[in-house]
């Protein structure tokens, strides 16, 4: 045997031994997570990122393998972020921090007002919401300039049409 047909088998043998120890990580850390052993789950997950990163390294395989938990990752950065809107949309209902009013033009809110999203509020760098009735007093002085004094108002509370926007995303705030 020659020094390339030796080395081309080490390769391989290395391919199918760190291949071997993936799906059998991969194996493990399913049967932890249905077995509820969550901590054995993330060293047996831990492990199988450790094996694809060093086979990639070793050069025994071009790029890396796709993970086999992202499902389980999706699944969690879904629900983080439901429980993220909830937590937003209850912090508004109930004490109105963070969103202590909105703008109105002819009667709705500025966000609704067609042609404003993308035209006058990027033009003026300014937003339907405030976290006060001051900055939003201040924003109304700005659209005052291009809208006219009689059509601008400053409303207290959450803006309806982004409440309106969070429940229609399934946000309730009962848990």
């Amino acid at each position: 045997m020659t020094d390339q047909s030796t080395e081309a088998l080490r390769i391989e043998a290395m391919r199918l031994a760190l291949c071997q120890k993936m799906d059998e990580a991969e194996e493990k850390a399913i049967k932890s997570l249905a077995g509820y052993k969550f901590y054995m789950f993330g060293y047996w997950a831990a492990a199988w990122v450790k094996y694809n990163q060093l086979a990639k390294e070793m050069g025994v395989i071009e790029k890396n393998r796709p993970s086999p938990f992202a499902e389980f990752v999706n699944v969690a950065k879904a629900r983080t972020e439901t429980a993220a809107r909830k937590v937003i949309l209850r912090e508004m209902l109930e004490s109105k921090k963070g969103h202590g009013a909105y703008i109105e033009i002819k009667g709705d809110p500025l966000c609704e007002r067609e042609g404003n999203v993308y035209g006058l509020m990027s033009k003026l760098n300014v937003t339907c919401g405030h976290e006060s009735v001051d900055s939003a007093n201040r924003t109304k002085r700005k659209l005052e300039r291009h809208s006219g004094k009689d059509t601008v108002r400053v409303v207290e509370g959450p803006c309806p049409a982004y409440v309106a926007d969070l429940a229609a995303r399934g946000d309730q705030t009962d848990d």
